[in-house]
């Protein structure tokens, strides 16, 4: 009842929620499909062209794969708990998994962490059934299929692997399994999903392998690091947080337990654990990266009912699920704010910027409004977006797969330029064109640090632009800035801060 309940929520969500910025760049690449991309593998975007391809240009028609998958994984928990104890307790480790905040939303937004978790938790699966029987063929397909699809999810997978074969190798039973043949066919399945990635990266430069692994991280010591405590803390929720840090504690001392795979699960969710904790102090602080230990969590959910029992604390279970309850509660409202109008201008008032989800649609409007619509949607006027985010956005909602945009830095820092640029979108204003042109671009009014510098780059490129409209939204916190590109001699009329 708690899954069919929350798949529900996430299902009215899925559908009210404006996309993410990150979600529209997604159905974006999923519209030239490809091996693989600059900032990630090929899984999500081929996930978000099936989506869209069965249900439609929507919301809701992008991210039904992804509920499906993140459904699909509370399912995959109790799979995995059923190796640690009764059928009861498997179904206990369920419904606490989806009493984490991050883990009960799971599928809302058409993320590659959603395949990403789900190819974890499928690898688990499949390597406890190897475990436990080295010929078992179901078990082995099980595993060599996560570990497929995770390789094919992100680039993070590679801590995965990296923690799961420190636990297969500190752990006996999993290191006798490796003297079969099975296990190693397995990880060769595995091994070769990796090709399109290393293929894209061979061909263009290690573009991709060096954003993720060396320029996105500064790989120097920050303090800042010590935030994660905190933030897991809050994310989880703390009386949850405290039982699963138990759970841990009580796995690691009956690591010897011959009748259950304890060791191995310790092993797996505390190297994934202290490892991002340790991560966490040298990588990249500008992007979020709280979503992370996510996986570890989920797994010690998977033995926190065995916990629960052998400490004989009903109490304390009923307090942790009650304030874990309050905040899945929070975020399902945090997300129904966001979907709102009225929700995000008041979120916007208090100070909470939704920069990644607003304004599109409304800016999608005023360009539907603009005399020049029809010639605009048929193309005989160019429309150039600002940067990536708002590009995606807006080729999602005008359907316009091919929409240019400017080379701005947002593009670099975040691994898409060289998208845009395989793609030939990059927009040359400087370059005549023999079509009228519009230029629309996101505009945080005064408090946008180097407004005048940018803009005065901008004219330089563009020549002449004048001002068509200034579209605010969200109380005025952000705003959408449409420009007429004309001929130098014209001038050039930033907006008003």
């Amino acid at each position: 009842m708690l899954w069919a309940l929350l798949l529900a929520a996430k299902l009215a969500l899925a559908a009210s929620l404006p996309l993410f910025v990150d979600e529209a760049f997604y159905w974006w690449e999923g519209q030239h499909l490809a091996m693989a991309y600059s900032d990630l593998p090929g899984l999500t975007a081929w996930l978000a062209r099936l989506g869209v391809l069965v249900g439609g240009n929507s919301e809701l028609g992008l991210r039904w794969p992804f509920l499906l998958l993140g459904a699909a994984s509370s399912l995959l928990v109790v799979r995995v708990a059923g190796r640690f104890g009764s059928p009861a307790q498997a179904w206990q480790a369920g419904c606490w998994a989806l009493l984490l905040p991050l883990f009960a939303t799971l599928g809302v937004l058409a993320l590659p962490d959603v395949p990403l978790m789900f190819a974890t938790l499928l690898c688990v699966v499949g390597w406890l059934g190897v475990r436990d029987n080295p010929q078992s063929r179901q078990a082995a397909v099980c595993f060599a299929a996560g570990l497929v699809l995770g390789a094919l999810a992100h680039y993070r997978f590679g801590l995965v692997l990296l923690g799961g074969a420190v636990a297969i190798l500190m752990d006996a039973y999993s290191r006798q399994a490796l003297r079969r043949p099975l296990p190693w066919l397995a990880a060769l399945a595995g091994a070769l999903a990796w090709l399109p990635l290393a293929l894209f990266n061979l061909w263009n430069g290690e573009a991709g392998w060096r954003f993720q692994l060396l320029e996105r991280h500064p790989w120097a010591f920050h303090a800042d690091g010590w935030w994660q405590l905190p933030i897991q803390l809050l994310l989880v929720t703390p009386l949850l947080f405290a039982l699963l840090l138990a759970t841990l504690y009580w796995l690691w001392r009956h690591r010897n337990d011959r009748q259950r795979p304890l060791r191995f699960l310790s092993l797996c969710a505390g190297l994934l654990l202290v490892g991002l904790f340790v991560l966490g102090f040298f990588a990249d602080r500008e992007r979020v990266s709280f979503h992370w230990p996510l996986p570890a969590w989920v797994l010690l959910c998977a033995a926190l009912p065995s916990w629960l029992d052998a400490a004989a604390r009903p109490w304390l279970a009923r307090a942790a699920a009650t304030m874990a309850c309050a905040g899945v509660a929070l975020a399902f409202s945090l997300l129904a704010m966001t979907a709102s109008t009225s929700g995000r201008t008041w979120l916007a008032d208090r100070g909470v910027s939704l920069n990644g989800f607003s304004g599109w649609r409304e800016a999608a409007a005023m360009l539907r409004a603009q005399p020049e619509w029809p010639a605009l949607a048929q193309g005989d006027i160019e429309l150039v977006a600002g940067d990536f985010k708002l590009g995606a956005q807006m080729a999602f909602a005008l359907e316009q797969p091919k929409l240019r945009v400017l080379d701005h830095p947002l593009n670099h820092r975040h691994g898409r330029a060289l998208q845009l640029r395989l793609w030939k979108l990059e927009a040359e204003l400087q370059r005549p064109t023999p079509r009228p042109r519009l230029l629309l671009l996101r505009d945080d009014g005064a408090s946008w640090r180097g407004r005048d510098a940018y803009y005065a780059a901008l004219c330089r490129e563009a020549g002449g632009l004048r001002l068509r409209q200034l579209l605010p939204v969200d109380a005025g916190t952000q705003r959408f800035v449409l420009f007429e590109q004309v001929p130098a001699e014209q001038g050039c009329q930033p907006p008003p801060a």
